[in-house]
């Protein structure tokens, strides 16, 4: 009776446990936080096989959304200004593609990120061409715009060579 007694209270336990931390109690590992369709963390750019590339790389593999031009928008010929170019913007990027903001500054287009380490990178954020326009204003074109945050923590330490 009393060996019923302390596998009975040994199960109590347990699934009060279960209650206080069920994730744990059923031997579930602790998960990642969700991604977001329009954000890129910093946890994903460093579990990326792609983090010591730079960022449009990243961006590439993770959410390569970012970078096309979005549905109804026209380019090519027929979106196109003369010779059969898209026009130009004042940030050096044209009107169907994102325009590239680091840091709250205007940079330019798509190209800049192909010069940003992916490291040196703590959120990328993309608004589409109607939340860019109310956040930016008018001139930024029909591809939105993608917000680059740099990491303002310690730089990751380099591995030293030995000679």
């Amino acid at each position: 009776m009393r060996r019923i007694r302390s596998v009975g209270f040994a199960m109590l336990l347990a699934g009060g446990w279960t209650l206080v931390a069920p994730g744990r109690a059923l031997g579930q590992e602790q998960k990642e936080p969700k991604r977001q369709r329009d954000v890129i963390a910093r946890w994903e750019i460093e579990a990326s096989p792609k983090r010591s590339d730079y960022i449009f790389d990243v961006i590439r593999s993770l959410r390569p959304h970012f970078l096309e031009t979005p549905r109804g928008v026209r380019h090519g010929i027929d979106g196109a200004g003369p010779g059969g170019r898209a026009p130009m913007t004042s940030g050096g990027s044209t009107l169907t593609e994102a325009a590239v903001f680091v840091d709250g500054n205007r940079m330019g287009g798509i190209d800049v990120l192909k010069g940003i380490q992916a490291e040196q990178v703590e959120e990328v954020r993309y608004f589409d061409p109607s939340k860019a326009e109310a956040e930016f204003g008018l001139t930024l074109g029909a591809g939105g715009a993608i917000v680059v945050k740099l990491y303002k923590g310690k730089p990751p330490e380099k591995p030293t060579s030995l000679e």
